[in-house]
């Protein structure tokens, strides 16, 4: 699903940020929203991971796009400091050799990750940080003036509509590129499929069936 703020008002894009929002959480397919900045092929994309599955299809959907535009890439992986807070590893005497550990896993995890990914690594800039993730993402990404950032989106399977793209819609909010935000697999779609015929006039399949005289 492509959407873009190309050409609008300042109104029209506030309207379409809710769009996008809206899309985020519900839409069944990935979600690419341009932001009128940045509608040529990118010429650096931006992934982060915490090395869930969702997190992994969306790598791989911003290398595959950075591949096709001979983009740089970029990889991220923020150790969130909700689950280790900065000020108690500061107050705590063992601080300097706990964050050196924090440190240390979080590189053995992340190489255990772009060895899973399959792909040639030279053509992945890693890069490693400690803090909120959302700050974090925007905070790297106009470091480095990228102009996709992929994400995955946070959801729970088999419950449909169910989806917290907290992150991924902070984001959004915060920056001037565009977003790509990959769905987790079993996400359900709140919305039903419609079945109305595309032109007016036009029967459905069902409604054509129906009316067809029988043998």
């Amino acid at each position: 699903m492509l959407a873009g703020t190309r050409g609008l008002t300042a109104w029209e894009q506030f309207f379409v940020g809710s769009t996008a929002r809206s899309l985020i959480r519900k839409c069944p397919s990935s979600v690419w929203i341009v932001k009128a900045e940045h509608v040529g092929p990118p010429r650096a994309v931006l992934a982060a991971t915490d090395f869930s599955d969702a997190s992994r299809r969306a790598v791989l959907e911003g290398l595959w796009v950075a591949l096709q535009a001979s983009a740089d890439f970029h990889l991220l992986h923020v150790v969130d400091s909700m689950d280790v807070p900065e000020d108690m590893i500061s107050r705590i005497p063992e601080g300097s050799s706990l964050r050196r550990e924090i440190n240390e896993e979080a590189e053995h995890r992340f190489d255990q990750f772009l060895e899973s990914l399959n792909t040639d690594l030279d053509k992945v800039q890693r890069h490693l940080s400690f803090g909120t993730p959302w700050q974090e993402i925007g905070r790297l990404s106009t470091h480095l003036n990228v102009d996709l950032i992929a994400l995955g989106t946070v959801g729970r399977s088999g419950i449909k509509g169910l989806l917290l793209g907290n992150t991924a819609e902070k984001v959004l909010g915060m920056c001037d590129c565009s977003i790509l935000t990959v769905k987790p697999d079993g996400f359900v779609s709140p919305i039903d499929p419609a079945f109305w015929p595309l032109h007016p006039g036009q029967k459905s399949d069902a409604a054509t069936t129906e009316q067809s005289p029988q043998a």
